[in-house]
């Protein structure tokens, strides 16, 4: 079984239909990620740590989204781009990657801005963190060179999840206009 992990980790997404079933894995996992949040914390998950890091609360939607963008880039700059492909390159063996992978993304979780949310939400981070960490691995991270491929493909996927966040907590916002 962990060989066929291990294999599976390792084939690289090459055709457009491999692409393409990353993409719906990528759509599912921001829906799910972004339900479990809801589930979490009520309707405004995004206010629960966007409120108090500012992050996305002042100057519009545009500018938020604009914000959003750049410190998703950075996080995963820093623990995938960073943090992984400095694993990969230390260690032989492919296990160690994948544990160290898991202490990155504990990292990630329990990091500001993910800091001020209730210890299972930073959990359920730190899950999502793992497999956007995975989800580098396998569109490229493995292999040492360009990781320009796999850094778009999983800021992609964080800014998916992250950009469900924003809108939610834009329209749920409690200074907003419109009508509930």
């Amino acid at each position: 079984m962990s060989q066929f992990i291990m294999d599976w980790l390792r084939s690289e997404p090459i055709e457009f239909r491999d692409f393409a079933i990353i993409a719906v894995e990528i759509f599912c996992f921001g829906i799910v990620f972004a339900a479990i949040g809801f589930v979490q914390l009520g309707k405004l998950a995004g206010g629960a740590m966007f409120t108090r890091t500012y992050t996305i609360r002042e100057h519009g939607l545009f500018a938020s989204a604009v914000k959003m963008s750049v410190f998703v880039l950075g996080e995963e700059c820093l623990y995938r781009y960073l943090g992984l492909e400095l694993c990969i390159r230390l260690f032989e063996n492919e296990w160690m990657v994948l544990s160290t992978a898991l202490i990155i993304s504990l990292g990630f979780g329990f990091a500001p801005p993910h800091n001020v949310l209730p210890l299972k939400t930073r959990l359920a981070v730190a899950l999502g963190g793992f497999l956007l960490s995975l989800l580098y691995l396998k569109c490229g991270g493995w292999q040492a060179g360009n990781p320009m491929k796999p850094l778009l493909i999983v800021f992609a996927a964080h800014l998916w999840v992250s950009g469900i966040i924003v809108v939610t907590f834009w329209y749920y916002r409690p200074d907003s206009t419109q009508e509930k």
